[in-house]
């Protein structure tokens, strides 16, 4: 019982893409949705054919993300990217906290509404899952991780711990562009006759 979060942009589409045991640039992105238990898996949904940003939060060091967030916000707001294309996702790791997983959810309620152009889905991991199992931490010290997945829900971009202002620019200006990218739809295979 523990965490909390802070705004996000994070992501979660499960629905055909291939588990790995290692979240890597380049590869399609895990199945995390079993791993999600207790939340509102629905709200994915609203993930399918756009560019995420994914935002997992140790509500430990919270504020090292507030930077990043704020970009996409300002990028929302200045048009340049479009929630037609792009979703925010914030997923708080309740794990590496004390706090009861009651207050860490009420808190990260409270901070997500704070950004209401952000308009970023919420989920809790509850046992810390897919920070472990998937590599998306460094380390115990500090399990904060932005993560960039394209349409087809590729990883394009991770980054661990504080982010440079440098970092924070490549991040919003390559989901900028990602979001340009059309959308290509898995093709359905059929068993044959």
């Amino acid at each position: 019982m523990k965490k909390l979060l802070i705004v996000s942009v994070c992501f979660i589409c499960f629905s055909a893409y291939s588990i790995t045991s290692d979240l890597k640039v380049g590869k399609a992105l895990p199945k995390w949705k079993s791993l999600l238990e207790n939340n509102d898996i629905s709200l994915i949904n609203k993930c399918k054919g756009k560019v995420l940003i994914i935002n997992y939060i140790d509500p430990r060091y919270d504020e090292q993300s507030i930077p990043a967030v704020l970009a996409v916000r300002n990028a929302i707001v200045d048009g340049r990217l479009s929630l037609k294309n792009f979703q925010a996702v914030g997923i708080v790791d309740c794990d590496t906290t004390w706090k009861p997983n009651s207050l860490i959810r009420s808190f990260a309620i409270r901070a997500n509404k704070k950004l209401p152009h952000l308009k970023s889905i919420l989920l809790f991991d509850y046992k810390g899952i897919l920070g472990n199992k998937y590599g998306l931490i460094s380390g115990k010290e500090n399990r904060n991780a932005i993560v960039l997945v394209d349409k087809q829900k590729i990883c394009r971009a991770v980054y661990r711990d504080k982010m440079s202002k440098k970092q924070i620019a490549d991040l919003v200006n390559m989901a900028v562009s990602l979001q340009h990218e059309p959308y290509k739809q898995a093709r359905q295979t059929h068993p044959t006759k």
